[in-house]
């Protein structure tokens, strides 16, 4: 068969291989391009979870969380800790330690939010989260009762 013979075979299939080839080699925009992780709560719809759940990425609340304040809150001799996210716009208080022990046994704390409402230590080292677009304090039910300001 000659070369003009096969050139009408050909030709299109070479026309398709070209236009196939502009098409991958103009780069496209990544799925979340120009979108901020979203949080995986914020503010009310956080109330009562962890701190620790995770966003579709894996960010937690805890993961971008500070003390309210460098030093910690000492009720009695319980040092407890008021953390603050503000990616998830919501608060917790976690434990630190009692004279020296650092694991909080029996001991009870909370988190309380301005409008009243408390998270008690059901995960142990800390709180369940509050609201965190109200003021938030900490407070140790047991042994040493107390609380610390709101903020």
């Amino acid at each position: 068969m000659s070369l003009r013979a096969r050139l009408p075979v050909v030709a299109p299939i070479i026309a398709l291989m070209a236009v196939a080839a502009l098409f991958l080699a103009v780069p496209g925009e990544p799925a979340h391009a120009g979108v901020a992780d979203e949080p995986p709560c914020y503010g009310p719809t956080c109330v009562g979870k962890s701190p620790y759940i995770v966003n579709a990425e894996g960010k937690s609340c805890a993961s971008t969380a500070v003390d309210v304040y460098p030093t910690l809150f000492a009720v009695g001799d319980a040092d407890i800790a008021v953390r603050w996210s503000s990616w998830c716009g919501a608060n917790w208080v976690r434990w630190e330690s009692i004279a020296g022990m650092y694991s909080p046994g029996t001991n009870e704390f909370y988190a309380q939010s301005y409008d009243g409402f408390l998270q008690y230590n059901s995960y142990g080292y800390y709180t369940p989260m509050v609201n965190g677009l109200e003021g938030v304090r900490g407070c140790v039910v047991y042994p040493y009762p107390g609380c610390t300001a709101y903020y």
